[in-house]
């Protein structure tokens, strides 16, 4: 082989190295990228299931002070007809 041939190969070499040097780079970063979004979908997921417990809890304070508005005009229409 000439100079010019071996120096061609070299390049090359050198080329194929960068390029899986650079594959494995983008491949952390990719691992990185996919655990990161596993904790974010992991984390929505408890923001949901915390809305559907707010949601949940919102709805039983509605009935109860349904139930306490009854129960306070229930009372006054009882001391109203009933004499002291």
């Amino acid at each position: 082989m000439n100079m010019t041939a071996l120096e061609k190969e070299k390049k090359t070499e050198m080329a194929a190295f960068n390029l899986q040097q650079e594959i494995k780079k983008q491949r952390r970063k990719l691992e990185e990228l996919l655990e990161l979004d596993q904790k974010e979908n992991k984390i929505i997921q408890e923001l949901n299931q915390a809305k559907k417990a707010l949601a949940k809890a919102e709805r039983e304070l509605i009935i109860y002070q349904q139930r306490e508005v009854d129960l306070t005009k229930a009372a006054e229409l009882m001391y109203s007809t009933v004499p002291h």
